[in-house]
């Protein structure tokens, strides 16, 4: 018959700590390990044998002559020795983390107010002169934080991933949701894709967020733009049965029922088994107040406003003239802002404003001989109030 082999287990061989070892070999207990308090060594199986071991062959020659009371003086002093060391180390990385939150700060304050990178090293600067002036005694403490342009990158960069990592935590809790999509070119001809989501959790508190921003390098087709929506649903975590509305603009490439955006979305829920029915498409709102402005034309209202503006404004002789006379008559505005086509928007607060000073408007241009508008005509003055009221209530829609 064979012997059973007895398995051996480190707990019932005792190879635990003892509180003698303190004394007999100036050892103690920190963090689960058998420390040295003489040299900081660590032994990595608590048994006597061990600790006494490394107690004869490097310490004994130097700390056999301590006993007694002289002996428990000399261990108290190692672990007051290495409590303070602990310390030191705990302050170092706690002021660390101060030193990283400042950069966190002022990384994401550069950002929202779409300042260059480089204004970090201007901050710190900055800083340093107030505190040397305010509170010397704290000039170190800020020339311990990095507030250089590739710290600042690398914080915005951290700041974003984890804005990120918090909005997919909370689209993996939506119980329904819906998408905007636009797309827009910028100063490099470069298309690109923005996707806003909408959703609402099972305590209806609703996030409305920017889910994905998604450069086209090349076409804008409902093919190029349904693969970008897949795939930014897919990273956060949302899926199609849960999708109960799109809005879009008027675009052939997205409203098509073929190859356009909804056709293809439609074939996807198609093949999920997902209803087509639960979900609505809305138009742009936006867009929809763009093509009421280009439609509800004021020609005989808004040419001769433009007109008066540009000479107002196209000439520094004339909006320097035009400013002091403002200020002279103590008026509530200092001037009236330029109108341009593509901010269409704009004209709602450029109407106003010339509807608010249209004496002083009158006054300046009889004074210079520019006789463009006829401001005794009652029903022209009335179109402009209107026309002003039409845009400032798209703006406020």
């Amino acid at each position: 018959m064979t012997s059973v082999r007895k398995i051996r287990k480190v707990d019932k061989e005792n190879r635990r700590f003892n509180e003698a070892w303190t004394n007999l070999y100036f050892f103690m207990e920190s963090n689960a390990k058998c420390l040295c308090l003489i040299c900081g060594e660590t032994v990595a199986v608590p048994k006597v044998e061990n600790v006494k071991r490394h107690y004869t062959l490097k310490h004994a020659s130097t700390h056999n002559r301590y006993e007694g009371d002289q002996r428990k003086e000399k261990v108290l002093l190692l672990q007051r020795n290495l409590v303070s060391q602990q310390n030191i180390f705990w302050k170092i990385d706690d002021g660390s983390k101060k030193y990283a939150k400042v950069s966190f700060v002022i990384a994401e304050k550069i950002t929202r107010n779409m300042k260059p990178f480089s204004e970090g090293d201007f901050i710190k600067e900055c800083i340093t002169s107030a505190i040397e002036i305010l509170c010397p005694e704290k000039e170190k403490a800020i020339k311990c934080v990095s507030l250089s342009r590739n710290t600042i990158t690398r914080r915005i960069e951290e700041l974003a991933e984890n804005t990120k990592m918090q909005l997919n935590e909370l689209c993996k809790n939506f119980e329904t949701y819906s998408i905007a999509i636009d797309d827009s070119t910028d100063m490099t001809d470069t298309a690109q894709l923005a996707i806003f989501v909408r959703g609402v959790d099972s305590s209806f508190n609703i996030t409305e967020e920017l889910l994905a921003l998604c450069p086209m390098k090349e076409n804008c087709t409902g093919a190029a733009v349904f693969k970008e929506i897949d795939i930014a649903l897919e990273k956060a975590g949302l899926t199609y049965d849960r999708l109960v509305g799109i809005a879009t603009d008027g675009a052939p490439a997205m409203i098509g029922k073929e190859q356009g955006l909804h056709g293809l979305i439609q074939r996807k829920l198609e093949s999920l088994n997902v209803s087509k029915d639960q979900i609505l498409w809305y138009h742009c709102i936006i867009h929809q107040e763009s093509l009421c402005s280009k439609i509800i034309k004021f020609d005989h209202v808004m040419d001769n406003v433009v007109k008066a503006v540009n000479f107002i404004r196209s000439r520094a002789l004339n909006h320097r003239q035009f400013r002091n006379f403002l200020d002279e008559i103590n008026a509530e505005f200092s001037g009236i802002p330029y109108l341009t086509e593509i901010r269409w928007l704009g004209r709602g607060r450029t109407l106003k404003r010339f509807y608010d000073i249209r004496e002083h408007v009158a006054a300046f241009l009889e004074a210079k001989g520019n006789l463009c508008i006829n401001f005794d005509d009652d029903k022209w003055v009335k179109a402009i109030y209107l026309n002003k009221c039409f845009f400032l209530i798209l703006i406020n829609c």
